[in-house]
């Protein structure tokens, strides 16, 4: 009898455990607002093996300065909890492959996963086709009042076989869309020292603002690293945009929440909050 209310116990568990999972894989394209810098979004993949020191992982939860170039940019994208930057021998390349167009390349044992980051016209010459048909209504259908006050930047990846042995290899065409981030013009090409916060903006109206805030923080944290948790503040608003700091990296969970409640407040559904 003890035994079988043990399994019982260890089935329930199981079930509760995949159930925000199974909800996630349900969601088909990308989101249309996600409140967290670009770090984060690349955070969430496949980590870098880094050579020599055997098999040490650390998770992609570094800073990232667009206006920089080369090793400065990947030195402030790579570290781990501890912001180790990254080192001689590391399986990771870059391109600037155009103004304010990135390609990253994260080699394992059998494949690269290469992420290519910039503006939608920028980017969209080495989109799929449904990354395009995905992409256009997000630019298109937002208020035009926007314009000026804030740059898309996409996020989009695809794996190909590992062909990387002294550098980047040539562009693929098929890139699948992860994201569109919401970034305010001036933080690309502001200077921006190691340790200061990331700003960013979302297109949530500004009346959604408190509901958003209050929400968010009343969200439970969930059991990991308080060093990768993110700890955001809100900053200055404005009559377009919300602004907000990130710090460190916000886990899945929370990520997914927020991204909803944005979702939501973007479209207008009250019965959200």
């Amino acid at each position: 009898m003890e035994a079988l209310l043990i399994l019982v116990v260890i089935l329930v568990t199981a079930v509760l455990l995949l159930l925000p999972k199974i909800n996630r894989e349900k969601e088909d394209g990308p989101q249309l607002v996600i409140l967290e810098p670009l770090d984060q979004l690349i955070s969430q993949w496949r980590p870098v093996r880094i050579i020599g020191d055997k098999h040490l992982y650390h998770r992609l939860l570094g800073r990232l300065k667009l206006a920089e170039h080369g090793h400065e940019f990947l030195r402030h994208l790579c570290s781990g909890s501890s912001y180790r930057s990254i080192e001689e021998g590391d399986l990771i390349y870059s391109a600037e492959i155009g103004p304010l167009v990135w390609r990253l390349d994260f080699s394992s044992a059998k494949n690269i996963e290469s992420i290519i980051v910039g503006t939608p016209q920028l980017t969209s010459p080495y989109l799929s086709k449904e990354a395009l048909s995905q992409l256009e209504p997000i630019t298109a259908h937002l208020p035009k009042a926007y314009e000026g006050h804030y740059l898309p930047i996409v996020v989009a990846r695809r794996f190909f076989h590992r062909r990387l042995i002294d550098g980047p290899t040539a562009e693929p065409v098929n890139y699948q869309l992860v994201s569109v981030v919401f970034l305010e013009p001036d933080w690309l090409s502001n200077a921006w020292p190691s340790g200061q916060e990331v700003r960013l903006a979302t297109a949530a109206p500004p009346e959604w603002a408190e509901a958003v805030w209050q929400k968010f923080t009343s969200y439970p944290e969930t059991a990991v690293d308080t060093r990768a948790l993110a700890h955001l503040e809100m900053s200055e608003l404005d009559n377009r945009l919300i602004q907000a700091k990130i710090i460190a990296s916000l886990d899945k969970r929370t990520r997914h929440y927020l991204a909803k409640l944005l979702q939501a407040s973007v479209s207008g559904n009250r019965r959200a909050f």
